[in-house]
């Protein structure tokens, strides 16, 4: 093999080589994106849903300080609850169901609150 017929054989063997990076930078390129874009997805889906758990035993008073932030935090049309690592922001608007139980067995006495509501997209029609 004559060293022009080398030099060719080596350039195409470069050129392919260089050819066949590129397809595999291209490919992990699409993958990252595809990556990213369930991380995307992910992520809006956690924003989408969440919880936090609080129980503890508390003094009247503490009780009641914390069922008035709740109050002030329903008024004001912005819940930041936190416990631990979990995290939780809710915007109570619009129309909020509110239901209330009470029970006593025994010594035991017990009062549920739950309010619901839905948000965004609702509300008043507006006509222009």
């Amino acid at each position: 093999m004559s060293d022009e017929t080398k030099t060719e054989v080596l350039e195409e063997g470069a050129a392919a080589a260089e050819a066949k990076h590129d397809e595999k930078k291209k490919d992990k390129h699409k993958k990252d994106r595809k990556e990213q874009q369930g991380e995307h997805a992910e992520a809006a889906k956690d924003d989408a849903r969440g919880k936090v758990t609080y129980e503890a035993e508390l003094s009247r008073e503490e009780a009641t300080n914390y069922l008035e932030a709740l109050i002030r935090g329903v008024y004001a049309g912005k819940l930041h609850m936190r416990q631990g690592e979990d995290e939780l922001e809710l915007s109570p608007c619009g129309a909020i169901k509110v239901s209330v139980k009470a029970s006593r067995k025994g010594p035991k006495e017990k009062i549920t609150f739950e309010l619901k509501w839905r948000t965004g997209g609702e509300g008043d029609l507006a006509i222009d």
